[in-house]
């Protein structure tokens, strides 16, 4: 009875040996996601500042264009002054 105690003992002993090793193995892979996760999230932050610098400088065309056509038929207007005063 004692030899199958120890016999239990020690089996147990075994199996929380590789619950244990299993569990680091976890602990690893978890470690390794968490490192994917912060590269992708700095890599999503890169993407939604390009993004944002693109849709200002879309905006600063915007704008320039309208002012450029703005100064285009101010320009026209003088023009037609003066082709009326000569």
């Amino acid at each position: 009875m004692i030899s199958s105690t120890k016999e239990n003992i020690q089996a147990y002993q075994k199996r929380i040996a590789h619950r244990e090793e299993e569990l680091a193995t976890v602990n690893e892979e978890i470690a390794v996601k968490r490192d994917e996760i912060e590269l992708l999230k700095k890599s999503t932050s890169k993407e939604e500042n390009l993004l944002t610098e693109y849709r200002n400088a879309v905006a600063q065309i915007e704008d320039d264009t309208t002012k450029l056509k703005l100064v285009e038929t101010k320009l026209r207007e003088r023009q037609n002054i003066a082709n009326s005063l000569s």
